[in-house]
């Protein structure tokens, strides 16, 4: 609800209410951070600050053939998608939760092969560049891009990541290497490593509310995940008017680029 709330605001402030606490966004001069999330009053160690249900998340390859892709359980007796093939849930409940973003994407899915690896980037950059609906309500015009910053990595995986959504969305849409390449970016640096409860990484999500803090190596907050549920909790005093770091996630581990098997990866 707070996306709403943040068109209606001046530029450089804004109030948002998250769990019992009230935080001030303010916009930064550094180009390179943009907006940050400050504590309007001391928060103590170990207190959950952010607590954000997921909604746009998309299982890598591997997870995706045994756990659900809605609650994320292991389960020995999965159905697909009786459509597009690629999806599966643990339940009739799942499926149903789950349909308000699989709704955008299933058509389009159904138009790659159901034994293709689709990661989880190219996944969600197709996604975003069939529904501007689903833009807007996330903000991701709006996100930071990592267009203007030199990474190899992140160019050389660029073309895995033009074909891989050309493919999904072959016939429906048109597809401009410059609008893959821009919402590429902006996922790059504003996805997280969605993980289970062994820290082990299942796939990416992408949390609005989160996206707001900027990342340090010496945080005061960190990221961690229950099942649908993302939680930033603090892991020192932050004094007020602090601004709250997060690393990245739990175990520390970052965004990966997969290696791509050319027999069986789109």
């Amino acid at each position: 609800w707070y996306q709403r709330r943040v068109r209606e605001h001046l530029q450089h402030y804004y109030i948002l209410n998250l769990i019992e606490m009230v935080l001030y966004c303010k916009r930064t001069i550094d180009d390179h951070k943009g907006v940050g999330l400050f504590s309007s009053s001391k928060i103590v160690a170990s207190t959950n600050i952010i607590k954000s249900n997921l909604i746009v998340t998309s299982l890598d390859p591997k997870s995706c053939k045994v756990l659900c892709n809605y609650c994320f359980k292991e389960c020995s007796n999965l159905k697909r998608c009786s459509k597009c093939k690629h999806l599966r849930y643990c339940s009739e409940n799942c499926q149903r939760n789950g349909w308000k973003v699989h709704r955008i994407e299933c058509s389009n899915l159904c138009k790659v092969p159901a034994n293709s690896h689709i990661p989880s980037l190219i996944r969600l950059t197709a996604l975003f560049l069939s529904s501007s609906d689903i833009r807007r309500e996330y903000s991701v015009d709006n996100l930071m891009s990592h267009e203007s910053i030199e990474n190899e990595k992140i160019r050389n995986y660029y073309p895995f990541v033009l074909k891989g959504v050309t493919e999904i969305l072959k016939g429906g849409h048109s597809v401009e290497p410059m609008d893959v390449f821009d919402i590429y970016n902006k996922l790059v640096v504003n996805l997280f490593t969605l993980e289970d409860g062994q820290l082990q990484t299942i796939g990416s999500a992408l949390i609005p509310e989160i996206t707001k803090m900027n990342h340090s190596c010496d945080p005061n907050c960190v990221l961690s995940f229950k099942g649908r549920t993302a939680y930033i909790t603090a892991i020192k005093d932050i004094p007020k008017g602090t601004e709250n770091y997060h690393i990245l996630h739990s175990s520390t581990k970052a965004i990966s680029y997969p290696k791509i098997d050319a027999s069986r990866s789109i």
